[in-house]
């Protein structure tokens, strides 16, 4: 799975190039998003097997992230962060302790939103207006339940101290497994851990998290590196 992902990668870069070539954005910024997923989900699952560390993909994803979207502006003058995961990369970015990507976080919805939410709080900016309309925006899908629920258990973690944060890590983990059997998270990107791919990730917010606040507890969501 490992190398299946990384050859994913690196066919999404290639893909990227002849799209770039072309000049179609459509294709470029799926391949931009195709490389960040499949390089995201081989550290993921490198983490969760225990067979070597994250850091290195997950550099590697926050890195070619920033030229996709680079590349993206050059194609197109409108504010691309909304074609790729430029929440997610910028709370990869706070577990290898890399500068977060730059981009406006009015221009996303829904879960994207509360993920740039979440990103800012990681660097000690809360924005309870984009919160809660992120929230509103994710309810109104029938099948948003758990989602919105580990949304709220993350809200509660961040402003829970170290050491009382024992209960709601152990829920945010129970959550997490819920997803292989969550029809909003089966079939979405290996990374989000629904369906079969959940025994095989972790939950990367819940282990930004985690950092922030300094959890030490054991949990196999908790950042080692």
């Amino acid at each position: 799975m490992i190398a299946f992902f990384r050859d994913q990668a690196n066919a999404s870069r290639t893909a990227l190039e002849a799209a770039v070539a072309s000049s179609n954005y459509h294709v470029a910024a799926v391949n931009v998003r195709g490389e960040f997923t499949c390089r995201i989900a081989q550290g993921l699952i490198q983490w969760r097997i225990d067979s070597g560390s994250p850091v290195e993909p997950f550099k590697q994803a926050v890195e070619r992230n920033a030229v996709g979207m680079r590349t993206l502006s050059a194609l197109e003058s409108h504010d691309v962060a909304k074609d790729v995961y430029v929440a997610e990369a910028a709370i990869i970015s706070f577990l290898v302790d890399m500068p977060s990507p730059t981009f406006n976080k009015e221009n996303l919805v829904t879960d994207c939103l509360l993920d740039a939410v979440l990103a800012d709080a990681l660097r000690g900016s809360w924005d309870e207006i984009a919160w809660n309309k992120g929230l509103s925006q994710l309810r109104k899908n029938k099948r948003s339940g758990l989602a919105c629920e580990t949304y709220l258990v993350y809200e509660r973690l961040l402003n829970t101290a170290s050491a009382n944060a024992n209960t709601l890590v152990d829920e945010a983990s129970e959550l997490f497994q819920k997803r292989s059997r969550d029809g909003f998270y089966t079939g979405g990107p290996a990374t989000e851990g629904g369906g079969p791919d959940n025994k095989y990730t972790v939950d990367y917010r819940l282990a930004a998290i985690i950092k922030k606040i300094g959890f030490t507890g054991q949990t196999i969501h908790r950042w080692r590196w």
